[in-house]
């Protein structure tokens, strides 16, 4: 559904709403690149993902802050407005548009997220002892038994006031780092190592936490411009898992893994034994090359 159908059809935005946001919608339609990001809007507008009183209010606030400044000034940067909003300091922003997202249900006792050796060292790293280590040593460490998931306990798994997104099963056989970087499209990673921290599905029920589906505003939590790089699925209904990108063979590239999110949460003390870890073999090459094009044009994405 294009966001100017579903402004029009929704009670308290109307077509003053969609006036307002046009002129900056239309922008997206330039490049390639950015129309990737004008679809994904009108695929949120046509799932039943996210709560809709969070999106309807994130459209409101994007009207206000387009009148505000005017669309010329974003021309040149047309995902800037979706920042300045969602992370607007005067307001409850930031705490009301994180994980927008309907709720899940799991359907996998372990869930699996991959981070590069780096972020899983300076993050989840404890005690101080193990922050010291080395990363060659580290990926050693681990891979050899002697760092286990109960390094974890009594630290955040996740970053602060950002969704942590996670995938099933589905690459726990994949040893090399590359294949699993260009499967999940994780951008920028160029070298080094990947961990797979498998965790099961109960930590975050025993914590009040479930699984959501991945949103737009999800995918631009930390820098809208990054939102390329999300797909949103193509299917109609929803609450649903998403699917990452697929960079393996570059040009219009393939549906990848699926994927969700859910709230950081405390590994609690005790129940770093749940958590297993694995180092996959070095990221040996650079992405491989995407037409923004042809990607537009999958009949798979």
């Amino acid at each position: 559904m294009p966001l100017r159908e579903y402004c029009q059809e929704r009670r308290g935005l109307g077509t003053a709403i969609w006036v307002d946001l046009q002129r900056w919608y239309e922008v997206f339609g330039d490049q390639p690149f950015w129309r990737w990001i004008r679809r994904n809007i009108d695929r949120e507008c046509d799932r039943r993902d996210v709560y809709r009183i969070k999106w309807d209010r994130f459209l409101r606030e994007l009207a206000a802050e387009l009148v505000q400044k005017g669309v010329e000034e974003y021309r040149q940067q047309p995902c800037l407005p979706v920042d300045l909003v969602i992370r607007a300091d005067h307001s409850s922003n930031r705490h009301y548009f994180l994980l927008p997202g309907r709720k899940l249900r799991s359907g996998h006792p372990w869930l699996y997220r991959y981070i590069s050796l780096d972020d899983f060292h300076f993050y989840v790293s404890n005690p101080m002892a193990f922050r010291r280590m080395r990363l060659p040593q580290l990926a050693s460490a681990i891979n050899g038994g002697a760092v286990t998931g109960a390094v974890m306990e009594n630290s955040i798994f996740g970053k602060p006031q950002s969704p942590v997104w996670c995938t099933d099963g589905s690459l726990s056989l994949e040893t090399a780092a590359t294949i699993v970087r260009n499967r999940l499209a994780l951008v920028p990673r160029t070298h080094g190592w990947v961990v797979e921290i498998k965790y099961p599905y109960g930590l975050l029920e025993r914590q009040g936490e479930c699984l959501r589906s991945p949103t737009f505003l999800d995918a631009a939590r930390d820098g809208a411009c990054k939102n390329w790089i999300f797909v949103k699925n193509r299917n109609p209904g929803g609450p649903g898992w998403g699917y990452t990108v697929d960079m393996t063979r570059g040009g219009s590239c393939d549906r990848g893994a699926p994927e969700a999110v859910h709230a950081p949460i405390k590994i609690e003390a005790g129940r770093g034994g749940e958590i297993a870890l694995r180092v996959l073999e070095l990221i040996e090459d650079s992405l491989p090359q995407v037409n923004y094009r042809e990607m537009g044009d999958s009949p798979r994405l």
